[in-house]
């Protein structure tokens, strides 16, 4: 019996990549803006807020991974298969862009050549800003199918995933901030949106089948008060060096605010993935550039920005909504044309269809 298909991925995916590429977009308010000023405040609380798109990327890895090989043993043969398409289409990928920054650095003439530092950064996913959490993710790859084995084998395990990767994540943080002796880099870090994602992904037919209004507001009123309290302390952190919370505690405090972000973003789009299948069979040509999106956006934006300079007041506004629309704009048309005309798109791209279409047929997906 083959799977549901699960729709809402694509409209996740389309909001994560553009809540990336925002966040970027936004970054300038630190040094453009009077800090402490309203407008400055506007923007921090923008650009941080919006940064739950990375527990949604995690999510979503453990989603589909998870509701795709749940009830699949994986032998010998799939593992194979396995991890061969996570070197083509993931480890490729983003070992060729890192060579990229980091010529592309060496041209802009904020680093020297030196072949040690340069492996250190790609090892370790420094080579540029947005490329450490393909570190993170690339790292989830590798232990999928040692989690899926322990998880199979236990059905409390399951049942209370979501909340297992909460406590272990929360110990996480709490053992790295008293002892040192845990690397943040490590993937144990990023458990709890993981997990959420893997009980999603164990338990999906469930959970839509039980889509409801009511615990929406719930999970709505968990977010922003989570949201709040990272929102506030990040700022007096950026802002004045202020830590009101231990790094710990700050730490637990975004991991809530991305479990209870994702997992809302994921009801909602689940809620309009039903009111709105014609809208996700569109959304589906954007989204599955998203991951070409996370690779080429900086030095796209870095392009715009020569552009479109910043101007004070009121005017700062148009120029973010232009950075963003036209980073946005210039990212697709590169990755489209790639994907068109370019043999193998996947060796920069990750995985592709074979053929792009600008538009599907309204109601096909």
């Amino acid at each position: 019996m083959s799977k549901q298909r699960i729709d809402s991925i694509f409209l996740l995916r389309t909001m994560a990549m553009m809540m990336v590429v925002l966040v970027h977009v936004t970054a300038t308010y630190l040094s453009a803006l009077p800090e402490g000023s309203s407008i400055y405040q506007f923007y921090h609380f923008v650009n941080w807020s919006i940064r739950v798109e990375a527990g949604v990327f995690i999510m979503l890895t453990a989603l589909v991974f998870f509701y795709k090989y749940k009830d699949q043993p994986m032998d010998r043969a799939e593992l194979i298969t396995y991890y061969k398409k996570r070197a083509l289409y993931i480890v490729l990928p983003y070992l060729i862009w890192a060579l990229f920054y980091e010529g592309y650095s060496i041209w802009a003439g904020t680093r020297n050549f030196d072949w040690i530092a340069i492996l250190s950064r790609i090892v370790q996913g420094k080579s540029y800003y947005q490329l450490h959490f393909i570190f993170q993710i690339v790292q989830l790859y590798m232990v999928f199918p040692l989690l899926l084995y322990v998880i199979q084998q236990s059905f409390l395990v399951r049942k209370y995933l979501w909340l297992i990767g909460l406590v272990v994540e929360a110990g996480f943080h709490i053992i790295s901030e008293r002892f040192s002796l845990l690397p943040p880099e490590l993937f144990v870090g990023h458990l709890g949106t993981y997990f959420l994602g893997g009980w999603i992904g164990l338990h999906y037919v469930t959970l839509k089948e039980k889509l409801s209004l009511t615990r929406n507001l719930w999970l709505t009123a968990a977010t922003c008060v989570s949201g709040f309290i990272f929102l506030y302390t990040s700022y007096y952190i950026y802002t004045y060096d202020i830590h009101l919370l231990s790094r710990g505690t700050y730490l637990i405090g975004n991991m809530l605010y991305l479990i209870s972000g994702s997992y809302l973003l994921f009801q909602l789009s689940e809620w309009v993935a039903k009111k709105s299948p014609p809208f996700i069979a569109s959304i589906r040509n954007i989204a599955i550039y998203s991951f070409g999106f996370y690779l080429l956006h900086p030095v796209v934006l870095n392009g715009v920005r020569n552009f479109i300079p910043i101007y004070p007041g009121g005017w700062f506004h148009l120029t973010i909504l232009f950075r963003f629309s036209g980073t946005i704009l210039f990212c697709f048309i590169i990755i489209w044309t790639c994907h068109r005309f370019f043999p193998w798109p996947g060796l920069f791209f990750g995985k592709l269809p074979e053929r792009p279409n600008v538009w599907k047929k309204r109601g096909a997906l």
